[in-house]
């Protein structure tokens, strides 16, 4: 298998560096991790599971298992890599998120056929104190 795929805007996402990070403190988290991956691993597709604490630069894409805060946590850590996340939602709103954990399999054949688009966002800080 090809490991680089190309989006339909264009973008490529070398498959063989993903990382699966899901939030430890999420009790269905690590079962859903161990799905995706299984998922991954019959497509031919290698990665590593991960909690949210260890997180490091030697992934291409990264699937993240949580709620809102969580794919925050990972978007603050992964966007000086230029590294594309994909939210499976396990929280409660879901805004940020892509996918219900239902709908694995087929997000993981979108990606992997091309259907899916890279959307750059704006990353905001703020520092405490006061403005003069």
């Amino acid at each position: 298998m090809n490991n680089q795929i190309k989006s339909v805007n264009g973008d490529i996402i070398d498959v063989s560096k993903i990382g699966i990070f899901y939030n430890q403190d999420n009790k269905s988290a690590q079962a859903i991790s161990n799905l995706l991956y299984e998922t991954l691993e019959r497509k031919g597709i290698n990665s590593e599971i991960r909690t949210t604490d260890e997180y490091n630069e030697n992934y291409s894409l990264a699937f993240v298992l949580g709620g809102d805060g969580t794919i925050l946590r990972t978007a603050r850590f992964y966007s000086k890599y230029d590294v594309p996340i994909m939210g499976i939602n396990l929280g409660r709103l879901g805004f940020l998120s892509q996918a219900k954990p239902e709908q694995i399999n087929d997000a993981v054949d979108s990606i992997l056929n091309g259907f899916f688009k890279i959307e750059n966002r704006i990353m905001l800080s703020a520092l405490e104190g006061r403005m003069n």
